[in-house]
């Protein structure tokens, strides 16, 4: 029985030193690590699981969204809106115009070419302030080990491509529309059939799934889903809208990391506690409440409207990881928030604050003397 010296230093490649290890039996290089994937414009990955995510193209809605900033892909959002207002379509124009800006295809249903001329606009940059240069380090200092000398250059020049790259959510203007100039996307839009069978609906953006390019990015949007001036009476019977639900959620799931869907409906058509209304919910991954105030937002330009709470949303649903749980179920699940819409943020979506109540009428002093008594 044969023991090596413990004196004598082993080589990475398992042999003795000045003595190299069988090279029929070792390979010569180690295998290069694969390169990193490129993602799409406009999609990143979720800090909360990794997954793929996009934006909604309102920033304080991706906030919302159980942590992940952004809608997940493979996932869809309904937005329940009580009242006869129209808030969740301006959030659905919102992501469409995200989706055209970013290059994506985006599929509207139930509505016309002339949609495409309500889109919001890119807004001006304004930040043109200048930025301020880093201090410059004097060669008489002390330097650090070679090896880490040109950290600072690196980490500079990384921090530089970064903030050139296509930014995730874009900021929209409601004063201006969307210039064919800014479209890098395609809008496709599906007329709905008068006599129902809207299902085959699906079956058209799944053919345009499959011919389109594995890379490409597919956002689905359904404005006024069930609104009875919109679709015929057969299609509102639940055997046949729950049907195109299941065909959508089949399709999200099929191309989970290429699609995302946007819904809006009425809520008080179709109420949560209604047995349509409770199935619709559970065919969508992530559910949000909106309810209008009768307040009106200030005309005078000179107020601030973040003052004007236009109204309150709950969100219902977050889209978790999967169908078993997951992700940050507590984040804002079940609590009121507020919003109001801005002519360069959109739908902004805070914490719900309440104002103390004063009294505003002024409390007149009494003109009768009191006399008081010792």
């Amino acid at each position: 029985m044969s023991f090596k010296k413990r004196n004598v230093a082993i080589t990475p490649n398992s042999g003795v030193a000045g003595k190299p290890a069988n090279a029929s039996t070792e390979p010569s290089s180690l295998t290069p690590l694969p390169s990193l994937v490129s993602l799409a414009p406009g999609i990143r990955l979720s800090t909360v699981d990794g997954r793929l995510t996009t934006s909604t193209g309102t920033t304080s809605l991706d906030s919302t969204l159980a942590g992940h900033a952004g809608l997940p892909l493979g996932h869809s959002l309904l937005l329940q809106e009580s009242t006869t207002t129209d808030f969740g379509g301006l959030a659905l124009r919102y992501f469409a115009a995200e989706g055209l800006v970013q290059g994506h295809h985006v599929h509207v249903l139930g509505v016309s070419e002339s949609w495409k001329a309500s889109l919001p606009g890119l807004a001006s940059k304004q930040d043109s302030r200048p930025k301020r240069s880093a201090p410059k380090i004097p060669d008489d200092r002390m330097k650090i080990a070679w090896r880490y000398e040109t950290f600072e250059k690196r980490q500079a020049s990384g921090t530089d491509q970064s903030r050139g790259s296509t930014p995730f959510c874009h900021r929209f203007d409601l004063n201006k529309r969307l210039e064919p100039g800014a479209v890098k996307g395609q809008l496709f839009t599906y007329p709905l059939s008068p006599t129902g069978g809207n299902s085959r609906l699906i079956a058209e953006i799944k053919q345009k799934l499959v011919s389109s390019p594995t890379k490409s990015i597919h956002r689905i949007i359904i404005p006024g889903f069930l609104l009875p001036t919109i679709y015929a009476p057969q299609f509102c019977r639940p055997t046949e809208s729950l049907q195109f639900l299941h065909c959508l959620r089949a399709l999200l799931r099929q191309f989970s990391d290429r699609t995302a869907a946007m819904l809006t409906i009425p809520a008080d058509l179709y109420p949560a506690s209604s047995g349509l209304g409770k199935w619709i919910e559970l065919m969508h991954d992530a559910v949000a409440h909106l309810i209008p105030t009768e307040s009106q937002p200030a005309n005078n330009e000179t107020s601030d409207a973040t003052e004007t709470i236009q109204g309150y949303m709950k969100m219902r649903r977050l889209p978790v990881y999967n169908e078993k749980g997951g992700g940050l179920e507590d984040n804002n699940l079940g609590e009121t928030l507020s919003f109001h819409i801005s002519s360069t943020s959109g739908l902004v979506i805070a914490p719900l604050v309440l104002p103390p109540a004063i009294d505003s009428a002024p409390v007149e002093p009494s003109s009768s003397k009191v006399d008081l008594e010792f």
